[in-house]
């Protein structure tokens, strides 16, 4: 047997995620069983239906009955519907933990590239400086000595938006011509 490659993992754990998910929704979402004090009443009360005798003094029984039967559907529907809360609160759980999964597994995907880290540490450049111009000073050179055509592109984006906020447009159109002929 071969030892698994980082492709192996990246596509079997979304994979084994979406199993589990699947495998825990197809637990969790059960219809609400009947409970045993629900049942022993159930019984009762045919057994008392059958035995009765429709004479008037009974119609004060029947109708304790049947409120009783109002109280027994409208716990049952509060209970029905605190199963279905809690149902709902616990795929929401799984979703969130689906998502920060998918997080995660992108920033590693970013991290084992050299070409992705460098472009997110473009996009995150005025994040660290205080003034646009210093901005334009750091990210200028950096065009000139990068040898990656996709971060030369992230640098003249970062450039075209940087040159606008200066309001130096024709620094900006002339990086936006050079993103549009493919001039890195």
């Amino acid at each position: 047997m071969q030892p698994m490659t980082r492709s192996d993992t990246t596509t079997l754990m979304p994979r084994l995620l979406r199993l589990a998910l699947l495998m825990l929704l197809g637990l969790a979402i059960t219809a609400p069983s009947s409970t045993a004090w629900a049942e022993e009443d159930d019984d009762e009360r045919m057994e008392r239906r059958e035995s009765r005798e429709f004479d008037e003094d009974d119609f004060e029984e029947r109708e304790r009955d049947e409120d009783d039967d109002e109280e027994y559907e409208e716990d049952y529907e509060e209970e029905l519907g605190m199963r279905l809360r809690e149902q709902e609160s616990f795929i929401m759980e799984l979703e969130l933990f689906e998502r920060l999964i998918s997080i995660v597994q992108r920033s590693a995907e970013v991290n084992l590239s050299p070409q992705l880290s460098a472009i997110a540490a473009v996009m995150a450049a005025d994040d660290h400086v205080e003034e646009t111009e210093d901005l334009i000073e750091f990210l200028e050179p950096l065009l000139r000595e990068s040898e990656d055509a996709a971060v030369k592109r992230a640098i003249r984006f970062k450039l075209i938006d940087a040159y606008r906020d200066v309001d130096q447009p024709r620094k900006s159109l002339g990086h936006m011509k050079a993103l549009i002929l493919m001039e890195d």
